[in-house]
């Protein structure tokens, strides 16, 4: 066992096989009296008498449910709490049932101890780390001492940097490394690492070196001319120089991601409406929606009510909302923003409001393409009239 700071203990397990063959290391922290120890894999016969002249553990803490390694025997045989993170119960229960992990019985026999974001443990806050590479990997970090101990969530690869795991181990990277930006809020010096090396005195920089935004996207011109991103990073994008799509019957929106990628998390366009005409029909989503009036003025026909809107108007659609814009006697621009998530649904109801306009479906439907199956898209849409310049 090594002593890494003032009150700071590691020991290390090298596993051949590992990733770029880093070590599988445990730590100590004697905090406020207490030894806290986290991720520990199995102890030798040396560490086991270094932890016990420590005065041996008080408590037991796991930040992932892939990180158990030596933790239930050494609870046990201490006789002191395990604490795992509440959202990988099923994971552990999973686990436990086959017998994989050596719970020897469900978590609750085996007096597992849940946390979740923003508990303390043993005077180690918990940072929960969405999006991972388990639901509860979480982070614990001492801010007393500046200081954060990493599970999953980056690897100490080379000395002194951190690095994200392999791609293949999450389901969706991005919004993986999206869900560590958190720990760029902290106060850290220090950060310990499940696997590979810490980086001590320098936390905060290999923090922000492993998670800084990724830079900006270049925009490039497709078959028509018109710009759009070519990576996931920021960009600035005129109205006039992006790509628009458009229906016979629907009008004209903005295709901001440019057909080539999508926006994960949000939806964005500009929508055009032309006079009387409906912008889609008439529907109601799983995610929330949001809506303003740019310029113009149109029909808002919403939970079976026809308001009229204004430039400057802000429409609030929480899940479950039914609803539609109509052009009125001129155009007007609307910025439609939508929330997305892979299991997202959309219905389509008949509307006997809605069909006054052209707005709605004969028959009701959750398919997109049955509801559009009438009207082919416009193959070569060009921008509207009406552009801010």
């Amino acid at each position: 066992m090594q002593q890494l700071l003032d009150d700071v203990w590691t020991w290390r397990v090298w596993r051949p096989g590992s990733f770029r063959g880093v070590s599988f290391n445990g730590h100590v922290l004697q905090v406020d009296g207490e030894r806290v120890v986290v991720d520990p894999p199995p102890l030798c016969a040396w560490d086991r008498e270094h932890l016990a002249a420590l005065g041996g553990p008080s408590r037991v803490v796991v930040t992932n449910a892939h990180h158990l390694r030596g933790a239930v025997e050494l609870a046990r045989e201490a006789g002191v709490p395990l604490h795992a993170p509440a959202a990988d119960r099923a994971l552990l229960e999973h686990a436990a049932g086959a017998g994989g992990l050596g719970l020897g019985g469900s978590a609750d026999e085996a007096g597992v101890a849940w946390f979740a974001d923003g508990d303390v443990v043993g005077g180690l806050h918990v940072v929960a780390l969405a999006d991972h590479k388990t639901p509860g990997e979480a982070a614990l970090h001492w801010p007393a001492r500046r200081l954060v101990v990493l599970g999953d969530a980056l690897i100490g690869t080379p000395a002194g940097h951190l690095t994200l795991l392999p791609a293949a181990k999450f389901t969706d990277v991005a919004r993986a490394r999206a869900g560590l930006l958190r720990l760029l809020d902290l106060d850290v010096e220090h950060v310990l690492v499940g696997d590979g090396e810490p980086a001590l005195g320098n936390g905060a920089a290999a923090l922000r070196a492993a998670l800084g935004r990724v830079g900006e996207a270049p925009l490039e011109p497709d078959a028509q001319g018109a710009l759009a991103p070519a990576g996931d990073g920021w960009f600035v994008l005129h109205l006039a120089q992006a790509r628009w799509r458009g229906h016979a019957l629907f009008g004209r929106w903005t295709d901001l991601e440019g057909g080539r990628r999508r926006f994960r998390q949000v939806g964005v366009n500009v929508s055009v409406l032309e006079p009387g005409r409906p912008s889609c029909m008439y529907h109601r989503e799983s995610e929330q929606e949001d809506f303003l009036v740019l310029s113009g003025e149109c029909l808002l026909l919403i939970d079976g009510q026809e308001r009229r809107l204004r430039a400057g108007d802000f429409v609030h659609c929480p899940p479950g909302t039914d609803h539609l814009f109509v052009g009125a006697e001129a155009p007007a621009a609307v910025l439609m923003l939508g929330a997305r998530r892979p299991d997202a649904t959309v219905h389509y109801p008949v509307s006997p409001l809605a069909a006054a306009h052209g707005g709605s479906v004969a028959t009701a439907t959750d398919l997109p393409r049955e509801a559009y199956a009438a009207w082919p898209e416009d193959p070569d849409p060009v921008p509207p009239a009406w552009l801010p310049t």
